[in-house]
């Protein structure tokens, strides 16, 4: 039952790694995309961050929006048909969204949660600093996340951070929103050298493909998941 992987806060998923891209290319491609995307009225966590705190975006966010589809969904699925595909090898009924994220350099992600709940889906398409991703566990083990607020140490334990550990390789992976938040540290890496993409659902997961990639990814990820204190 998905029951019992709910406070499951990180895995590797046991699926196959995703396509090299021409990563000069990928960041040109998203700059031009987020232009789009405040036209389209998108961009809404990289607005509403900006607005509330001054500062700019930790990474240059480009969204493919299969619900809204445009120009901007036909060009990544022409340009970046392989990524296309590999994001479609989650366990989603459908995908809705695509989200790539490149770290601006020397700039900490901060301390959020996502909208996508118990189940997020990610890959990273370069990430040249592998011990960079964190956890804070929240508190308590409650069904939902401020996500405004979730670095609000009422909420999550901010003074412990669980760090991301890796097997070899460039597994996609999983992580929960509700059980915790999560950040990336700042590091020295040039725009482009981390691009994680996440991948959000139209009609909701599909159930037992998901168990059963969880039940195959905790056999042999095991050693290298994260789970909330109250799963032990």
């Amino acid at each position: 039952m998905l029951a019992a992987y709910r406070d499951l806060i990180f895995s590797p998923l046991a699926l196959p790694e995703p396509p090299a891209v021409d990563t000069a290319r990928l960041v040109a491609w998203m700059a031009w995309a987020r232009e789009e995307g405040h036209k389209r009225g998108l961009n809404v966590p990289e607005r509403d961050y900006e607005a509330r705190t001054g500062r700019e975006f930790p990474w240059l966010m480009a969204n493919v929006h299969y619900g809204r589809r445009s120009h901007v969904e036909d060009s990544f699925e022409r340009e970046f048909a392989e990524v296309a595909r590999y994001a479609r090898q989650f366990p989603l009924r459908e995908a809705r969204l695509v989200v790539l994220l490149a770290q601006r350099g020397d700039v900490a992600g901060h301390l959020h949660a996502d909208s996508d709940g118990f189940w997020g889906f990610r890959f990273y398409l370069t990430n040249r600093r592998r011990d960079a991703l964190y956890f804070c566990l929240a508190r308590e083990r409650v069904d939902e996340l401020p996500q405004q607020s979730a670095g609000d140490s009422r909420y999550v334990e901010v003074e412990r951070r669980r760090y991301a550990r890796w097997p070899s390789g460039n597994p996609a992976f999983c992580l929960n929103s509700v059980r915790a938040a999560h950040a990336v540290d700042a590091s020295s890496c040039v725009l482009g050298e981390r691009i994680a993409c996440l991948v959000m659902p139209r009609e909701g997961i599909d159930e037992p493909r998901l168990l059963s990639l969880l039940e195959e990814s905790s056999a042999r990820f095991a050693d290298y998941q994260i789970w909330h204190r109250a799963a032990a």
